[in-house]
């Protein structure tokens, strides 16, 4: 069955605005509560449960590495492909996707410069270009762009206003 949630009445003086903030304030308190119960909670079946399941992790690290050791001595094994299927399990080796990675010791920026003044003459680099999002918000602010400029460039300065309540974190009866 479905809870059903009280509707609080409509608000007509600046009294009873202030005595609903005042159950807004303590309902936000209770669940601030609640929400740290729930936390302490955690981290303790967390600990509790943390020492198991090291030991748990711990045991299985002799078998991972005898499994490994034995698939690297019998390699053959593995072809055509790049697993066995085994009564328990699977193993196997997973290829990554491949990657460009720098050498020991060079930086990318002088990879960059490498590739941009040798032999390749800077094939494998991009500029990238991108819209400058805080020009544009200072230039606008200090009405150097009119809407209408921006307009004609497919763009627009959005902004929303979003009603909000933040009631006072006082120490109230949980």
């Amino acid at each position: 069955m479905k809870k059903q949630t009280p509707k609080y009445q409509p608000i007509r003086t600046r009294v009873e605005l202030e005595n609903a903030m005042t159950d807004y304030a303590e309902k936000s308190a209770l669940l601030r509560g609640v929400t740290a119960e729930l936390d302490v909670a955690i981290a303790n079946l967390r600990e509790q449960y943390q020492a198991r399941i090291t030991a748990a992790q711990d045991a299985l690290a002799p078998f991972a590495e005898a499994i490994e050791e034995w698939a690297a001595l019998n390699s053959g094994e593995f072809h055509p492909k790049k697993s066995i299927e085994l009564l328990s399990g699977r193993i196997g080796y997973r290829t990554s996707p491949p990657a460009v990675a720098l050498l020991a010791g060079v930086k990318e920026e002088t990879a960059i410069t490498r590739l941009l003044e040798g032999e390749l003459g800077g094939a494998y680099t991009r500029e990238t270009v991108e819209l400058d999002r805080e020009a544009i918000l200072a230039a606008y602010a200090a009405k150097e762009v009119t809407d209408a400029q921006l307009k004609a460039h497919g763009l627009r300065i959005r902004q929303t206003e979003k009603f909000f309540i933040e009631p006072e974190e006082t120490a109230t009866a949980v």
